[in-house]
């Protein structure tokens, strides 16, 4: 059915949620960065609304997006001053990356 989906009508739709997720991701992670560097203030809404869709779509595709949140959890703790919670984290990405 996937393939079919593909091939059909939903080829252009599944292409942009593509680019859609790599940039909510990308985005992410940039404000988490920023915020780092700048103040995080500026980045919060930001940073909040990237956390909350990754979470959204490790809820229906875990394998594709579970690595991707646990960096962005990763990066939020340390911006947060959690430097414990923050190597979990990124440990938790980096055993969830290897598995695909």
């Amino acid at each position: 059915k996937t393939g079919s989906m593909i091939q059909g009508k939903h080829r252009v739709s599944m292409l942009r949620f593509v680019h859609v997720c790599n940039h909510t991701f990308y985005t992410g992670l940039t404000a988490l960065v920023l915020a780092r560097k700048e103040g995080k203030c500026a980045y919060t809404g930001c940073i909040d609304d990237s956390i909350q869709k990754m979470k959204k779509w490790v809820a229906s595709n875990p394998w594709n997006f579970g690595h991707k949140l646990e960096l962005m959890n990763a990066e939020n703790a340390y911006l947060e001053g959690d430097e414990v919670g923050a190597a979990k984290a990124f440990d938790s990405a980096i055993a969830l990356a290897a598995k695909n």
